[in-house]
């Protein structure tokens, strides 16, 4: 250990440390388009953390320069990470107008135990769910298991490979209209709640897997926002698996451009969050909750929202 600890005291070797400390910061917040940068990017909260221990591990053994960058490296990462989230630490408190409770779950991380996964969705008693990377095997099970609580649903697959979303609802879906990028399906839909309208866009697009697909997952989302520019008079909700996560360029310029807010206030220490749902001025999220599978996997995610009272 002294070994070491003398090693770590040599200054060229603390300045080529603190050097990728910072570097190590710095592609986390500026990612370029490559693989191992993009991927690295998602773990820009472990990182965090990582930073935090680091600093407290150099103030142990009181190597000073390294401590301070460590912590420097932590809290720039911490404002960033904030900066790409909602703003608002604290929810906002619930009046008594009417609220909307919206969930979205991708059943490949269910597992195969389908009653458990049924029987999860049920008991979140959200007044529309979103269904991610459904197949013909789990529409038919979902809508038979759904019909008295959810008596509304719509499904569209994709043609290549069955895969797709299922929208269930207490309340009737209006106008649903599917449109596709490429293959891909995503619905658009509304629905009320005490006579008031709200439209809902649920989306899926694929997991980047090599520096090619960067150039379709902006052009996924460049479509998504075309669409919610275009449907603005309306209070809009958007959610499903967007595989990217809530600090990416991606989710942040499209949330910019369309005038979003994230349901999430700050992403969790263990999860990369990747599904989301996001909502126009309109509302406000008054609550919000990640929901695990029988099986510990991540499973999905619900939002509580009500109107924006008029001051």
């Amino acid at each position: 250990m002294q070994f070491v600890v003398k090693i770590f005291n040599i200054k060229s070797i603390q300045l080529i440390i603190a050097a990728l400390i910072i570097l190590g910061a710095v592609f986390c917040i500026f990612t370029p388009n490559y693989f191992l940068f993009k991927w690295g990017e998602s773990f820009a909260v472990q990182i965090m953390f990582g930073y935090l221990a680091a600093g407290i591990i150099f103030l142990m053994f009181r190597m000073p320069r390294l401590m301070f960058t460590s912590f420097a490296c932590c809290a720039g990462l911490a404002m960033y990470l904030k900066d790409a989230s909602n703003g608002n630490l604290i929810y906002p408190a619930r009046t008594n107008g009417p609220v909307i409770e919206v969930a979205n779950f991708n059943v490949s991380s269910a597992g195969d135990d389908f009653m458990a996964t049924i029987e999860q969705i049920i008991e979140t008693d959200a007044d529309v769910i979103s269904v991610q990377e459904i197949d013909p095997n789990w529409d038919k099970v979902l809508k038979e298991a759904l019909v008295t609580e959810y008596p509304y649903s719509a499904t569209v697959f994709r043609p290549v490979d069955f895969l797709g979303i299922g929208i269930f609802s207490k309340s009737p879906l209006i106008d649903i209209d599917t449109f596709y990028y490429q293959d891909i399906p995503n619905l658009k839909f509304k629905t009320q709640i005490e006579n008031r309208d709200i439209d809902f866009l649920s989306a899926y697009i694929y997991p980047e897997l090599n520096s090619k697909d960067y150039k379709h997952t902006q052009a996924h989302f460049n479509t998504l926002c075309s669409i919610l520019s275009s449907e603005q008079k309306n209070p809009f909700i958007t959610l499903g698996d967007f595989n990217e996560v809530q600090w990416s360029a991606y989710v942040r310029d499209f949330r910019k451009q369309c005038h979003l807010n994230d349901s999430r206030r700050f992403p969790t220490w263990v999860e990369r969050p990747t599904d989301h749902i996001f909502y126009t001025n309109q509302l406000e999220c008054v609550g919000f909750k990640s929901i695990r599978a029988s099986n510990a996997e991540h499973f999905g995610i619900k939002g509580t929202y009500q109107f924006k009272p008029i001051h």
